[in-house]
């Protein structure tokens, strides 16, 4: 897959996370009434997406290695959230049924797409960065040998 298309389809997947956010803000009072800062942590999560745009749009390869860390971070926030009672001291089991299957909560489905596209942005930027450090490691494309070794003080020999 191209570069090209791999920045397509991660500003796409950014951009779908904010339209969850601000759907999951909208609707889901008991976010605002019982936790508002997990409410505003959710505002801080889509700027902070906004700001991946950017950068993937100017830097993808610095965004490959940002969006892989920012989608496993989400994944183990999301889940922490849960398994500590959002922050409420509920129950673990209720917090996952609440937060992630809706049991009560108008925007649980909404959390649970969008705890699967943050998995989907880090397994894509991984292969990406996967991808990014075979193709620094494979024999150059003119020459057909592989990047020049590095000699013994650590520099390139000059061409």
């Amino acid at each position: 897959m191209s570069e090209n298309s791999m920045k397509r389809i991660i500003v796409a997947l950014l951009l779908v996370t904010v339209v969850i956010s601000v759907y999951i803000l909208a609707v889901d009072n008991i976010l605002w009434t019982y936790n508002p800062s997990h409410a505003y942590g959710l505002i801080l999560f889509m700027v902070v997406d906004l700001l991946l745009i950017g950068i993937v749009l100017r830097r993808p390869r610095l965004a490959s290695y940002l969006t892989m860390i920012w989608g496993g971070l989400q994944f183990v926030l999301m889940i922490g959230d849960a398994a500590t009672g959002l922050g409420l001291g509920a129950d673990t089991g209720y917090s996952f049924r609440y937060l992630f299957f809706g049991e009560g909560n108008p925007s649980g489905l909404a959390t649970s797409l969008l705890l699967v596209v943050y998995v989907v942005i880090g397994l894509i930027s991984l292969f990406e960065v996967v991808t990014l450090r075979r193709a620094a490691s494979r024999p150059s494309e003119v020459t057909g040998s592989p990047q020049p070794a590095l000699k013994q003080n650590g520099r390139r020999p000059s061409v």
